[in-house]
């Protein structure tokens, strides 16, 4: 458990966690770092992160970056990294915090997304990559996102790239992804297909869209698959 101090690493990651470790992180803690602020690996899996609070930045890399089973909750703190958070698999659960993406067209590999299974930069606040891996340590390659808040902004310089990104390799392997948003404050407007059956993006004043209960004369979300827990789904074929 971390609550306090200032962590530098110029030359690789901040904080790691593998083989059934946790990490929680939050208080005035602040971790800087080259490589990802807090990651794992999937040959090491699984891990499991706790945000509450602090701050996470990278500033050559995705500040979180989350490839292997295991869980990732964020309540609070400040995420920042040329991509905010990139997850392969796991359950991803996002409630509170600022998650920022930065990066510019300089920062992005040419030959992104299929250029490797490390972490990737492309300005996006949440980066989702759902069918990278066929196996994993514990039989369950999936991922699964729910989002009831927090706010995210994607960089300012990617025009081409949304608030939350889904990315997949060229070859599907079929394997589940879900993300379910019903809150949170989005400096872009969130896929409608990423949105919960009864909820809806407004846009603000200022410009950018918080989601929220519909209300009558609001728009409908477009409609994916919904599976027995009420969040909606897609196949790894679905892009």
């Amino acid at each position: 458990k971390i609550t306090g101090g200032t962590f530098i690493n110029e030359v690789g990651y901040g904080i790691t966690c593998s083989n059934g470790g946790n990490v929680e992180f939050g208080g005035t803690a602040k971790v800087q770092s080259v490589a990802p602020a807090l990651g794992g690996n999937n040959t090491t899996a699984e891990e499991n992160f706790t945000v509450t609070g602090g701050e996470l930045v990278s500033s050559q890399s995705a500040a979180i970056f989350f490839p292997a089973e295991g869980e990732l909750n964020i309540s609070g703190g400040t995420i920042t990294g040329l991509t905010g958070i990139h997850a392969l698999m796991g359950d991803i659960n996002i409630s509170g915090g600022t998650i920022t993406g930065n990066a510019s067209e300089s920062d992005i590999e040419e030959n992104y997304p299929n250029s490797g299974s490390g972490p990737r930069s492309n300005g996006s606040a949440l980066l989702l990559v759902s069918n990278y891996y066929t196996t994993s340590a514990t039989g369950d390659n999936g991922l699964r996102v729910t989002i009831t808040g927090g706010t995210f902004n994607k960089s300012a310089n990617m025009k081409n790239v949304g608030v939350i990104d889904h990315l997949q390799p060229d070859v599907p392997k079929d394997t589940e992804f879900t993300i379910s948003i019903t809150g949170g404050d989005f400096s872009a407007e969130p896929e409608k297909d990423y949105i919960a059956t009864g909820y809806a993006a407004v846009e603000d004043p200022d410009g950018t869209w918080t989601v929220g209960p519909k209300t009558d004369g609001m728009e409908a979300s477009v409609d994916t698959p919904v599976g027995e827990d009420g969040n909606k789904t897609a196949n790894a074929d679905v892009g």
